[in-house]
């Protein structure tokens, strides 16, 4: 399952949504026989990202619902975080910055408390980006600084 997942990454990246969702399917069917549940997640969530390139934002969100809740089950805080992440971009395409800084903080305090720098610079990061959006110039910065 995790090759042809690969495979859906080429696709995805070579710009190939509709193949690349191809691949995904099948190594989802095939890791849904596994009992790899975070293999499972992160597919689910490769997933809801091609469907949210395609601009199908529901189906993007339904797969990164079942990703999330799958992650959370088994303990998976950084692949909940990632799917946070995800969740977040979502909504900034629907332009709801509420909803996307609540799911952009809750992966910052995952990232906090793993001790992941890097990812909780990012995240940072993309709060100071949400803030500057809404023209908040003030927020952002103090965002963009803590990322440093």
């Amino acid at each position: 399952g995790i090759i042809i997942n690969n495979l859906g990454f080429i696709n995805n990246e070579g710009g190939n949504k509709r193949k690349a969702l191809e691949y995904y399917e099948m190594a989802l069917e095939i890791a849904l026989e596994t009992t790899d549940r975070q293999t499972q997640g992160t597919i689910l969530s490769n997933i809801g990202s091609s469907y949210q390139d395609l601009g199908e934002l529901q189906t993007a969100f339904d797969y990164y619902q079942k990703s999330l809740a799958l992650r959370r089950q088994i303990g998976d805080k950084v692949g909940e975080a990632m799917v946070n992440q995800n969740i977040s971009s979502l909504y900034q395409t629907l332009g709801d910055y509420e909803n996307s800084l609540n799911f952009l903080n809750q992966s910052l305090e995952i990232y906090q408390k793993t001790g992941l720098r890097r990812e909780e610079a990012l995240a940072m990061s993309s709060i100071g980006a949400i803030f500057s959006n809404r023209g908040d110039k003030e927020k952002s910065l103090e965002f963009y600084q803590k990322a440093l």
